[in-house]
């Protein structure tokens, strides 16, 4: 006896549907995941590349204020100089008369000079002469450096830099230590008696959309503030010593 044909089988619509939703549905949630995924990975990135530049920021910082004033002593002593003839360091609060049209407005501006082979852009100095660098932030949040051996101007060291805060400790009695710390010294007279400088840096990370929502970070002037956009941001502070004027 021959069998009836089997007929075939196959998926109603309300199943064909349901296959199609579940997989949308996983379609969201793996989209979701690597979304989630890219976001972390981009803001971690953006906080170490932050880090490491606030680190250079810091380390550019103290080797030039380390060294203001340093002397050359000749190798074969055939000179008797022990002492710097120069202005060691010099700088500006705020203002912006030193380097007017490229610093930026309410940042500081710090000059150092001392006796070198080459300036803080690597550039060249005469044996026997001071060098002299210049370090501000620029319009375009720029750690810049003019070094006295480079006719250019000014050159960029670090990006993403937001603001450049300095103060001076002051030895107002002579006896070594710092009495005073002041945001500007008032004349020569104060800005041979500088020992120390604190230095605050603010770094911000050089794309936007880093992070989901604005970042509330505190300031160099130690207050909290909630960023106008979505960058990372974060305050690096150091105390250098100019190691010659020793204690």
């Amino acid at each position: 006896m021959r069998q009836p044909p089997q007929r075939q089988g196959g998926l109603s619509l309300v199943e064909l549907m349901v296959a199609i939703t579940l997989g949308l549905t996983l379609m969201a949630a793996l989209g979701y995941i690597f979304l989630g995924s890219r976001q972390s990975f981009v803001g971690n990135d953006a906080g170490a590349r932050m880090q490491e530049s606030g680190r250079f920021v810091m380390d550019v910082l103290h080797r030039n204020i380390a060294e203001a004033g340093y002397v050359e002593i000749s190798a074969v002593f055939t000179e008797s100089k022990v002492a710097f003839n120069g202005t060691p360091i010099n700088g500006e609060d705020g203002v912006t008369s030193m380097k007017t049209g490229e610093r930026l407005a309410g940042t500081d501006y710090l000059a150092v000079s001392l006796e070198t082979d080459a300036d803080c852009l690597g550039n060249a100095i005469a044996a026997g002469t001071e060098a002299s660098n210049e370090l501000y932030i620029s319009a375009t949040n720029e750690l810049m450096c003019d070094g006295s051996g480079d006719a250019a101007g000014g050159q960029v060291v670090a990006e993403g830099v937001e603001d450049l805060q300095l103060r001076y400790g002051l030895d107002e009695n002579g006896d070594g230590s710092v009495d005073i710390y002041k945001n500007q010294p008032a004349s020569a007279a104060e800005w041979s008696r500088v020992l120390v400088v604190q230095a605050c840096v603010l770094v911000r990370s050089t794309d936007n959309g880093v992070v989901d929502t604005a970042q509330t970070y505190r300031n160099c002037a130690g207050n909290d503030v909630t960023a106008s956009d979505r960058r990372l941001r974060r305050a690096f502070t150091a105390a250098f010593s100019l190691r010659n004027r020793g204690t």
